[in-house]
């Protein structure tokens, strides 16, 4: 049967067989009860008197080769023979309605299995994100446990240089035996910002020692004139540099934490010496 010509019809004992190319398929399925037969590539229809009709109306002048025949019709009043062509069609639509409704199966079943597939990528993509924000949220902890640890480190870092610091406060006040120094330090609160508050101090007892009111005249450039103007002895001089200097190193440059507090206690140092040697 597969070596027949593209336009072909011919029968069996029940059944026509219609042999088109494919792009004539929508003229084959207007002719009712049709089957598509996978294994020859062709249309199947019940071999009745009207499907002959039908056959040939749509395709007789076109078909290359013509093997079928129309069935007589039944002689009138013959019970039998009606029944048997109204058996035939509704054997045809019965196949037809399998065959479709087995296909729809078939379509069902892959929907569902993609469906199924579908469901176990997301549980398994939403495994994966709860596992990732599981290591997320663990991780953030172990930070946030090591942070404390080091602010407490520092807090008590800090109370202890803030402890020390203001130890050695009381012992500077009495070693400078000087009582506006002892009145300045009393009211400075011994932190960070202490080398500032003496320096700024220092700065403008200079001013006023020197009658300068021009702010752009630096720290340097008073002790220097002070210098040359002998309000300053030598040593004092040197102390209020080193003042300067401690000073712009904490305020402008990265200092060793180690060595912070000890410059602090320079500066303070310093001062308890420079004070009783500046200008009324």
């Amino acid at each position: 049967m597969t070596g027949r010509p593209r336009f072909a019809a011919w029968e069996s004992e029940t059944e026509y067989y219609l042999k088109i190319p494919f792009d004539q398929k929508e003229r084959a399925k207007a002719i009712p009860n049709y089957r598509w037969n996978t294994e020859e590539k062709c249309w199947v229809y019940p071999r009745t008197a009207k499907h002959y009709d039908s056959i040939t109306a749509e395709f007789g002048d076109e078909l290359v080769s013509v093997e079928i025949t129309r069935p007589s019709l039944p002689a009138a009043g013959d019970p039998v023979a009606a029944l048997r062509e109204e058996n035939q069609v509704l054997k045809e639509k019965i196949q037809n309605l399998e065959k479709e409704l087995e296909e729809k199966k078939n379509l069902l079943n892959m929907i569902s299995e993609t469906r199924q597939q579908s469901n176990e990528a997301i549980i398994s993509e939403n495994e994966s994100l709860k596992i990732a924000l599981r290591r997320t949220e663990e991780q953030l902890a172990e930070y946030q446990n090591k942070y404390e640890q080091v602010l407490d480190k520092l807090r008590m870092q800090k109370q202890t240089d803030g402890d020390l610091l203001n130890d050695l406060k009381g012992i500077i006040i009495t070693s400078s035996g000087n009582a506006k120094f002892a009145k300045f330090m009393e009211q400075l609160k011994i932190d960070n910002n202490a080398p500032i508050e003496i320096a700024k101090f220092l700065e403008n007892r200079l001013r006023q020692s020197l009658s300068i009111s021009d702010r752009t005249v630096g720290l340097y450039d008073l002790i220097s004139m002070a210098r040359d103007a002998e309000i300053l002895p030598e040593e004092a001089v040197h102390l209020a540099h080193l003042i300067r200097r401690q000073r712009n190193i904490l305020a402008h440059e990265r200092v060793d934490v180690k060595t912070h507090q000890a410059r602090i206690l320079l500066i303070l140092l310093s001062a308890a010496l420079l004070w009783p040697q500046l200008p009324a």
